[in-house]
């Protein structure tokens, strides 16, 4: 299993969604 993994990467990838909406306005 790459649980870990996978919850570090949907992490990433929602903390990388928020910054962008945040930085778009």
């Amino acid at each position: 299993l790459e649980t870990g993994n996978t919850v570090a990467d949907i992490s990433l990838g929602l903390t990388n969604f928020l910054y962008s909406n945040f930085v778009s306005g």
